[in-house]
């Protein structure tokens, strides 16, 4: 009978052990990476192996963003950077809208015809980005992946413009966006106090997001950003516009998909604004372009 007793407690403690590593490198992989760094196979990287940044990478991350000078650019040369309004040709009331909000906001901007997925796209443009299932799909005239290779090679498209012109950086905005306006501070001005608060190691901001992971402040409006979709609007630069060009070609994921997993991989300097500096428009809901 003791000895019945004496297996069953050692038999306990063991599980209650074994328990307490499990949670312990649980903890570790997706929190600390201290014990064990955090690696992962990364669907934009052919499913190499690669770390992916833990909240303690984050967090530590933080405080020397926190620190940094910050980027400062004056009120000509904030003029001098594009805005890009991608549309498209089919959707005249959602660029009534836009040129609306653009003219009251007193900026300047031109309209991009979108690459409409309902068209015949080019063959080798489309193969370059779209491969696998999702480029079976895309031959199989999935309503939805048309939809999506349209917006790719939109946003792609506008990258590559961005680097041939010799921009540094460039606004890029969805037609179906919201500018949201504040009453003491316009559109214009808040756009430039934010890049004016971001620091100075950015190569992408984000103007808004969807299912972004919760992240710190690392100046007045500006966070981290560590990871989430959507691509209604955001600020690229030429630095970012090179390492998309080398991910997209795995053509393993859609545009906004491919910025995520750059962000969580820590492959690029990525910052969003909060609050929000653009919404959703009451158009949004019949989206046309992916």
């Amino acid at each position: 009978m003791t000895y019945c007793r004496v297996l069953a407690i050692y038999l306990s403690a063991r599980t209650v052990c074994s328990l307490c590593v499990v949670v312990l490198f649980v903890t570790d992989t997706f929190f600390t990476g201290v014990l064990v760094p955090r690696v992962w196979p990364a669907p934009h990287r052919h499913m190499r192996l690669m770390r992916h940044l833990t909240s303690n990478d984050w967090d530590k991350a933080a405080i020397v963003q926190s620190n940094l000078p910050r980027y400062t650019i004056s009120q000509r040369r904030f003029e001098e950077v594009p805005v890009w309004i991608l549309s498209l040709q089919r959707s005249p009331e959602r660029r009534a809208s836009m040129l609306v909000q653009l003219t009251e906001a007193n900026i300047s901007f031109e309209f991009v015809n979108a690459v409409d997925g309902q068209d015949l796209l080019p063959e080798e443009e489309v193969k370059e980005y779209i491969k696998g299932s999702r480029l079976q799909l895309y031959h199989s005239a999935d309503p939805y992946m048309r939809a999506k290779a349209g917006c790719d090679l939109s946003h792609l498209r506008l990258l590559h413009r961005l680097v041939a012109e010799g921009q540094d950086a460039a606004i890029i905005i969805e037609d179906d966006a919201l500018l949201l306006q504040e009453e003491a501070v316009p559109f214009k001005q808040r756009l430039r106090r934010l890049f004016n608060q971001l620091p100075n190691d950015w190569e992408l901001f984000m103007l808004n997001s969807c299912f972004s992971f919760p992240s710190k402040l690392v100046g007045d409006g500006v966070r981290q950003f560590r990871g989430g979709v959507c691509t209604l609007g955001y600020v690229a630069t030429r630095g970012f516009a090179l390492k998309v060009f080398q991910a997209a070609r795995t053509g393993t994921r859609n545009i906004d998909n491919l910025f995520d997993m750059m962000a969580q991989f820590g492959e690029v300097n990525a910052y969003l604004a909060q609050p929000p500096v653009v919404l959703w428009s009451n158009l949004s809901f019949s989206s046309t372009m992916g």
